[in-house]
């Protein structure tokens, strides 16, 4: 036999106590797969028949669409069903230029914005943690962006999202 080591973290995600408190998940990759109990948890509200829901908000990125867009199958039937009510995904090598999950959130950096600033969005990110870092230097660069162009004022909010609120929840590895 093979020994294997490892070890066992409980998670730090833990939804809004609100359903009607937006989300916005970013998981590329393998880094999806957390996220699959929360896609699960909001199906079952709306088979419930509860109305109040907060954005659902996934960006999810790999390199190519057909060949390891592992969870294809489950994205695209939360999308379908309603449960996923904005989707932005990016695949990183079907362009000559490699697009990446901080580059849609840049894209979209209004609506993140509102969604954290205006609406409370919890934001997850889960994967790699070189691309953990991008995110938050993009979500930094995105408050800076609102707060007056200020870096410091960006860095404290960022920190302030993370550690007082705990709205900002990271599980990075590698």
């Amino acid at each position: 036999g093979v020994n294997i080591k490892g070890y066992v973290r409980s998670s730090t995600f833990a939804q809004p106590t609100k359903a009607s408190t937006p989300m916005i998940m970013i998981g590329p990759g393998t880094g999806f797969a957390p996220f699959r109990a929360f896609l699960q948890d909001r199906r079952e509200l709306i088979k419930a028949g509860e109305s109040d829901l907060g954005d659902f908000v996934v960006y999810f990125g790999c390199r190519y669409s057909d060949k390891d867009y592992i969870y294809k199958e489950e994205i695209e039937s939360a999308i379908k069903d309603g449960v996923i009510t904005k989707y932005h995904p990016a695949f990183s090598r079907e362009t000559d230029k490699k697009v990446y999950v901080q580059h849609k959130l840049m894209e979209n950096k209004e609506e993140v914005w509102d969604l954290i600033h205006n609406k409370g969005a919890f934001v997850y990110v889960c994967g790699a943690t070189a691309m953990g870092m991008e995110i938050r230097d993009t979500l930094k660069e995105i408050a800076r962006e609102h707060l007056g162009g200020i870096s410091d004022s960006a860095k404290n909010y960022l920190d302030d999202l993370e550690k007082k609120h705990q709205r900002f929840i990271l599980e990075l590895w590698g």
